[in-house]
């Protein structure tokens, strides 16, 4: 093929990995990559300065698989059309687990044939025709396909340290695809983007002090930046003139200003502006910002007026950790007492501004109803999309919009939703402005609402889910009402678990910008100092401060379970063989910042508002002197207890053999609480959509008689064949599911037919006492099971090195063990003190 003997520049690196290893993806199957790679971060490793940036110039994609053989589709078969099994390549970031670069179709199965084919995509920043020139490769010229970006940019996307994978996916109802070979190539090179050392980058280094005088903590004082007018009129070359003010938010009649909502942006790209201040006597002193920031200041600055502005970057000493946790403290109150809030998404281009267009389309033909004939109610759908309506659908796509980094960054969700002060039902004045475009937050969010309401199965970007639930949006057409007011707050746990979708710089600031949405932590003034906002402590305590803070303040381990949101802990393995996790620098039993909160759906205590299970029984009390934090000790002392959780309990047994495939299917089947458990967690039907899609929203926990037919399609994509039947009443199968004992009972490899679904990996173990349980993916043989009081579920631990401690697994299931039966009396089991690290 012509396009693989493009030239390669022999000064390009080269990186590659490969996997070969049987895999059937259908569209019931947990999302998982086939093979993925890392790509390398410039360090003394490989002689570069971290300074280095990479830039990829070129990645091949090989995949040989095929689809599941047949079709009803008779016109398309032997061609590509209509293929719903194809691959996608994503690319995440390793520090948080999130997809940093849109994922894109790479290629489709060829129709209804069970012949493994092997189809190589080249995508080359030299020429984008070549990602489209081999049969059934996904067009790169199509938007949704696209989302907006070319095959130059999305390559421009890609950093060091990313991680690239194939993902195998299915549409539909009986499609599959079956995969045996994949492998990724990449030709990068690194260049250096290490700015001049006469021009820092302002607020890096500690020389940014000399423009700042100390704020007066005791009197809210903030700082504003004013933007003075280009009284020139040469608005995109003029040189930005800042000057800075201060002023005190106890004053009733405070500097009017409004807050920039926006992202910081590439520390590589950056420009020069004037910055004075009075009272130091800085008169025009060049400084340089970031270029996101210094063109949304451009484009809100007027002609004729000075714009006053609180802007993050500038107006808090980012070099003082004391300052910056003072002013965290009160960032709510500074986004409600500001006149207005401008949120800047960046430059404009001609998608954005198409869609821009539609929404100000559907807006006004809601806004004219409700204004003119309110009598009528809201107009009906086609009538409010005319604009993007077709003979038998409407097609709503935002994705240039919502697929901005602004709308994952967790500091914004503060920044529009605080109510203005003094009002706790009310929106304040929210503009969103992208280049020359603008809209009411209002209308974005309404707009997101319709696309996460009927598109949410489809490959669309919207705002996340915590983003969306903060609003209350309402659209009833019977009574002409059409609302977005900020929704009430909720329990802090739930909304840091959300808020994994979102993405930070500093990892603490998933949690410290999201305590004013807690109802037990939005008074931040008065937290207790464990969990209050404080840059001088390391990331990784202050996770483990919150969940020690949440466990004493709830009464409750329910929080535990929570580490199986986090990448590498969850229940399920969805990375590839050539595994590439990020660092989880807080304890085995904290929370960390790297996650994604679909997964709360694949656990066992928190799936639930109130967990079904009571493995603690009536052991429900919490020793606080275990728990609490010495108070007269070093910090040191304090740092190494507090990274160290000792809790009471009993211990039941252990893993006694590596754990085995669940036999779902297996007749008779196991237990009702055993088939139950692997329901909610796996959820083999698909209904919860716990693992199949991050953006995919919450339904109905699966029933094996209601949703018998998805579980058959799932176990056929698998196994090309009907699962052993219910109703056989063979000897042989009856032998075969009987087994001499225990372990050839439960590891269902032993039967003549397959009886589990393998794309959930081994799950179930054997006590030695001869139990069955549940387990995540990282448990194996010899992790001790153990009942903590407070813990509605059992956990797995593992021993350390030292007498008395383990490194906390996670939760597990044990049959018999769910409801207090470990505290029955005749068992007498020891209780004991575990000290988890």
């Amino acid at each position: 093929m012509a396009a693989i003997q493009l030239t390669v520049d022999p000064r390009w690196e080269y990186y590659s990995t490969s996997s070969s290893h049987p895999a059937q993806a259908s569209a019931l199957c947990p999302e998982a990559a086939y093979v993925s790679l890392r790509l390398p971060t410039p360090g003394s490793d490989n002689g570069r300065s971290p300074s280095d940036s990479l830039i990829i110039h070129r990645v091949v994609f090989t995949t040989e698989s095929h689809d599941q053989g047949f079709s009803d589709n008779e016109g398309d078969i032997g061609t590509y059309r209509g293929s719903n099994s194809f691959f996608e390549a994503h690319v995440s970031d390793p520090s948080t687990g999130a997809l940093r670069v849109p994922q894109r179709r790479i290629q489709y199965n060829y129709h209804a044939s069970d012949v493994f084919r092997t189809h190589t995509n080249v995508w080359d920043r030299r020429d984008e025709a070549l990602a489209e020139a081999g049969p059934g490769a996904a067009a790169w010229v199509h938007r949704v396909e696209s989302k907006g970006l070319s095959l130059a940019e999305w390559l421009g996307e890609l950093r060091g340290g990313d991680v690239i994978m194939i993902v195998p996916k299915a549409w539909y109802p009986g499609w599959t695809n079956v995969v045996r070979f994949a492998r990724i190539e990449v030709w990068g090179d690194f260049v250096s983007t290490r700015p001049s050392v006469h021009q820092p980058l302002f607020g890096t280094t500690d020389k940014s002090q000399d423009f700042y005088r100390p704020l007066s903590f005791d009197k809210k004082e903030i700082r504003l930046v004013v933007v003075e007018p280009d009284d020139r009129g040469a608005s995109e070359d003029a040189t930005l003139r800042l000057s800075l003010q201060y002023s005190s938010l106890e004053d009733l009649d405070h500097v009017p200003y409004d807050a920039l909502s926006y992202c910081w942006g590439d520390s590589a790209e950056r420009e020069a502006v004037l910055l004075s201040d009075g009272e130091l006597g800085l008169k025009n002193t060049e400084i340089y910002v970031r270029r996101n920031l210094a063109s949304a200041l451009r484009h809100l600055r007027s002609l004729g007026n000075r714009a006053v502005l609180w802007v993050d970057l500038l107006s808090i000493n980012q070099a003082d950790p004391a300052e910056r946790s003072h002013q965290v403290a009160l960032m709510g109150e500074i986004f409600a007492s500001a006149r207005s809030v401008r949120v800047w998404l960046g430059e404009a281009d001609d998608l954005v501004t198409e869609d821009f267009g539609v929404v100000r389309s559907v807006a006004q033909r809601y806004h004219e109803r409700l204004r003119t004939n309110p009598e009528l109610g809201l107009p009906t759908s086609r009538q409010a999309h005319e604009v993007i309506a077709h003979e038998t659908f409407i097609y709503v796509d935002a994705d240039s919009i919502f697929i901005r980094p602004w709308f994952r960054r967790v500091w914004v969700l503060q920044e529009v939703w605080n109510p203005p002060s003094g009002t706790k039902k009310s929106q304040r004045q929210v503009t969103v402005h992208c280049g020359q475009e603008q809209l009411p937050w209002e209308d974005i969010a309404q707009a997101n609402r319709c696309v996460y309401d009927q598109l949410k199965y489809l490959n669309n970007y919207t705002m996340p889910r915590l983003l969306t639930g903060l609003f209350d949006i309402t659209r009833d057409r019977e009574s002409s009402v059409l609302t977005c007011v900020p929704a009430d707050r909720r329990d802090i746990l739930n909304i840091v678990l959300e808020g994994l979708d979102l993405q930070a710089t500093d990892p603490r600031d998933k949690i410290f910008a999201l305590l004013i949405f807690g109802h037990e932590t939005h008074q931040i003034a008065t937290l207790p100092t464990l969990i209050r906002p404080d840059y001088t402590i390391s990331a990784g305590r202050v996770y483990a401060d919150f969940t020690r803070w949440w466990i004493l303040q709830h009464r409750s381990l329910r929080i535990l379970s929570a580490v199986h949101a986090l990448e590498g802990r969850q229940w399920l393995h969805l990375q590839s063989h050539d595994r590439n996790l990020p660092q989880q620098r807080s304890p085995s039993w904290a929370l960390w910042s790297a996650g994604h909160s679909s997964w709360v759906r694949g656990t066992l205590a928190l799936q639930d508002e109130v967990c079904v299970y009571r493995a603690c029984g009536d052991r429900k009390a919490i020793d606080d002197e275990l728990l609490t934090l010495p108070a007269a000790a070093s910090r040191d002392e304090v740092d190494g207890f507090a990274m160290k959780l000792k809790l009471r309990g009993v211990r039941l047994g252990s893993i006694a053999a590596e754990p085995a495939h669940y036999p779902y299917f297996q007749q008779p089947p196991l237990s009702a609480g055993l088939q139950e458990a692997y329901m909610r967690i796996f959820d083999p039907p698909g209904t919860l959509g716990t693992w199949q899609n991050a953006r995919s929203a919450r339904g109905e926990l699966g029933n094996h008689d209601i949703h018998y037919n998805a579980l058959l399609r799932h176990y056929i994509a698998h196994w090309e064949t009907y699962p052993p039947d219910p109703l056989s009443d063979s000897d042989s199968q009856s032998d075969a599911q009987s087994g001499s004992d225990d372990s050839s009972r439960c590891d269902s490899s032993n039967e003549e037919q397959p009886a589990w679904l393998p794309c959930h990996g081994k799950c179930m173990f054997t006590t030695e006492d001869g139990g069955l349980g549940l387990c995540p993916a990282a448990a194996m043989a010899g992790d001790v099971i153990v009942v903590l009081y407070g813990g509605d579920v059992p956990y797995l631990l593992r021993p350390s090195g030292q007498p008395g401690t383990y490194r906390f697994i996670g939760e597990c299931y044990v049959d018999g063990a769910m409801s207090g039966e470990a505290f029955v009396p005749d068992r007498n089991l020891v209780e004991e003190i575990f000290v988890l690290e």
